[in-house]
């Protein structure tokens, strides 16, 4: 999907702008700041602290990008066509499946272009072994087959997951005081670099919801 910013000031919108006359963007607690620093600092953070988390989304991205959501249909449709199910019958079955499709194969691919080029030669694979499979009943290849199957579907709706993802940026200014930062590193904020107006900073990733 298309990314979007919105950036909330004590509950109420600062950008984009609800006005074309409305005023720049003034942060409470006593410390202005426009809205070209602020985004420069939410960048910094991004490429800084939040380096990792943003190429673990850009990595599960890859698996609902491109040509995938197709892939994922036509890999859907030969499963249930061939098993009878779409699914895995049980919650345990279902956790076990999640868990593997983690286990290998997914921290190593690579947060661009080419790893979701990977997942989409990942479906064609199994398209073409889900085409020359006998599907008898009970069979070790079958059972493989499967499980390739529900590890992909699972890494494809994380990865339709992680496209609609919520990052939370927190800003504050405490007043001074060696208590109110140990404080603040207990709730994991961190002292934002330079001379930023003595502010602190996290950033968070909302809960991302995943159906099995």
């Amino acid at each position: 999907g298309q990314a979007s910013l919105t950036v909330f000031l004590d509950d109420a919108r600062a950008f984009p702008a609800a006005a074309a006359d409305q005023p720049a963007v003034a942060a409470s607690g006593g410390w202005p700041m426009g809205m070209p620093e602020l985004l420069s600092v939410l960048a910094g953070q991004l490429v800084g602290e939040g380096k990792d988390l943003m190429t673990s989304l850009l990595r599960a991205q890859c698996g609902a990008a491109g040509t995938v959501p197709s892939l994922a249909r036509d890999v859907r449709s030969a499963l249930l066509q061939r098993s009878g199910v779409e699914d895995l019958p049980t919650d345990a079955l279902r956790r076990e499946a999640f868990e593997a499709a983690f286990a290998r194969g997914f921290w190593s691919l690579t947060a661009d272009s080419s790893g979701m080029h990977w997942r989409e030669r990942e479906a064609e694979r199994l398209l073409e072994r889900a085409r020359r499979e006998m599907w008898i009943e009970g069979s070790v290849s079958r059972r493989e087959l499967e499980a390739e199957i529900h590890k992909f579907l699972i890494r494809y709706r994380v990865g339709c997951a992680a496209s609609q993802a919520c990052l939370r940026f927190r800003l504050v200014k405490p007043a001074a005081g060696p208590s109110n930062a140990e404080e603040l590193r207990r709730l994991n904020f961190a002292p934002l670099t330079g001379a930023q107006h003595g502010l602190w900073a996290r950033l968070d990733l909302d809960l991302l919801e995943v159906p099995l």
